[in-house]
């Protein structure tokens, strides 16, 4: 299995144009969420790569991926599968709350 994880540092740091998708369940996100961030449950997700295999996914391929869920295990799972459909994806290592504790240190 391909390491895909890029650290919250890493994720802002990335200067390129890219998407990034909140996995979590949407009444999550209100309550915070990276600003950056799009929201697409994971369920959604999973729905619509075994619908058609991730042609209905309105997610850019010419730039990178970044996923953010609660600990960073189901998006290590989806920026896998995202991988395999030719997508430059990665998971966030530690999840939302990893993604927090970097803003904090940030004194943002």
């Amino acid at each position: 299995m391909e390491d895909c994880q890029a650290s919250a540092q890493q994720m802002m740091q990335d200067a390129r144009e890219k998407t990034i998708l909140d996995l979590r369940r949407p009444e999550d996100c209100r309550l915070g969420a990276c600003p950056e961030a799009v929201n697409l449950w994971w369920k959604e997700l999973e729905r619509i790569l075994k619908e058609d295999g991730g042609a209905g996914l309105s997610i850019p391929r010419d730039r990178p991926v970044y996923l953010i869920c609660y600990t960073g295990e189901t998006s290590d799972e989806f920026a896998q599968r995202l991988r395999k459909l030719g997508y430059e994806a990665y998971s966030l290592a530690g999840g939302f709350r990893s993604y927090v504790r970097w803003r904090f240190a940030q004194g943002v």
